[in-house]
């Protein structure tokens, strides 16, 4: 009997670890809904807002969607998200759980929610920090979505919380705004916290004794020729850096990573530090160097010059050979030389891909390759009368699709493309 009990115990436990989690379904059949979309999801970051804690009452739900709403509010109002919000599609899941709220082990509250989430127990974990005892149904809610690159949690509960390791969570706190951000810097940015304690409970914290931390914005170095964030550090800034005058002075300030000295950050106020801060100007700058590689030019700034020298590049995918049409030179028939000279430039090693330009017929034509700054540029003399083809084929097999920016000149001349 006792053995039938422990295989049945084991065969329930089996069949609720996989069963399918829970989630709303819109009237489209879809379960996903688009909350922003700037561009397709191979060329944007993805963040995929799933709730816990959340009912089926259209109440629970409405508010689920309006935590959404405002958590993208928040990356609008908070730079460098907000310089950047185009790089990012935010998508939403709705799950449905039984009950709403979340556990609260210190309390002895337990709740019967879809993904399990709880706040910390206050012996292992700080209270503050909230996740999930089942992340694989958190992924599997998220999978639902287009795709994500960020899976953010939103619990249906007003106690102060956030998190942020493989995915990020955050309560309906009135400091959920805030949260947010700075959970994303965790994420997004790979920032560390720049506080002074763990359990933050009015205990003494030990000085930092570890190795020099990963993080951009924390140090155990005080050497301005190799300090992280030099860049940023006037020359006549002491290290350690004790007097903020004018506010917003970078150098090495003490205190971070849970740890009240023996350790620094760039600034003396940050997000990572407290909310209702800017980011740093070190973080900040993580930031953009990961989220501006999301927008083009022109999504930044449509009047830009960037912008303008953008529309002269084209940009295509390349995981199997590619052929395409060079473009005509519209004017060169008023022109008495017949022949040009074609330059074309490629953000491609040409040896791991063989370029080549060929007649419309499929004839290949001499051309001279040479390595440039900007990558490999192919070079030939055309005929105006003639029709070219541009073919890219990958030297060896690709496991994803490679992207090729190209620009094009004639005569010096740069062709729109």
């Amino acid at each position: 009997m006792k053995t039938l009990f422990l295989l049945c115990s084991n065969l329930l436990y089996i069949i609720l670890a996989h069963a399918t989690v829970n989630v709303q379904t819109n009237p489209d059949g879809t379960h996903a809904t688009a909350v922003l979309v700037n561009g397709s999801t191979t060329l944007k970051y993805d963040i995929v807002f799933v709730g816990d804690g959340f009912t089926s009452s259209t109440a629970d739900q409405d508010k689920f969607n309006n935590a959404v709403l405002a958590a993208l509010d928040a990356l609008r109002h908070k730079a460098p998200y907000s310089t950047n919000i185009c790089a990012f599609n935010v998508w939403r899941v709705n799950v449905i759980s039984a009950e709403s709220g979340i556990d609260h082990p210190i309390t002895g509250v337990s709740k019967n929610t879809e993904l399990n989430c709880t706040f910390g127990d206050d012996v292992g974990t700080p209270e503050r920090v909230i996740y999930s005892t089942t992340p694989d149904r958190v992924t599997e809610a998220a999978n639902y979505a287009p795709a994500f690159d960020a899976i953010y949690v939103l619990v249906n509960d007003a106690q102060y919380g956030g998190a942020a390791g493989s995915i990020v969570y955050t309560s309906l706190n009135s400091s959920m705004q805030e949260v947010i951000v700075h959970e994303l810097g965790h994420f997004v940015g790979h920032l560390a916290d720049e506080y002074n304690c763990y359990f933050c409970n009015g205990g003494a914290e030990p000085p930092y004794s570890g190795p020099e931390p990963g993080s951009v914005n924390l140090t155990i170095n005080l050497n301005p020729a190799t300090l992280k964030w030099k860049n940023f550090v006037a020359s006549t800034t002491p290290l350690p850096t004790t007097v903020d005058t004018p506010p917003g002075v970078v150098g090495a300030w003490a205190g971070g990573g849970y740890s009240p000295t023996g350790i620094y950050r760039p600034q003396n106020n940050c997000l990572m530090k407290a909310l209702n801060s800017e980011l740093c100007v070190v973080c900040s700058h993580a930031l953009n160097g990961i989220l501006q590689p999301n927008c083009t030019a022109c999504e930044r700034d449509p009047s830009s010059l960037a912008c303008a020298i953008s529309k002269l590049r084209k940009r295509v995918f390349v995981y199997k050979p590619k052929i395409f049409r060079i473009p005509e030179c519209c004017f060169c028939p008023l022109l008495t030389d017949l022949r040009q000279q074609v330059e074309i430039v490629l953000s491609v090693d040409n040896k791991k891909f063989q370029i080549q330009v060929l007649t419309a017929e499929g004839k290949k034509i001499q051309t001279t390759v040479r390595d440039t700054d900007q990558g490999t540029m192919i070079s030939f003399e055309e005929n105006i009368k003639q029709a070219y083809l541009l073919q890219i084929t990958p030297n060896t097999a690709l496991k994803e699709a490679v992207p090729v920016d190209i620009s094009i000149n004639r005569n010096g001349q740069a062709v729109p493309l």
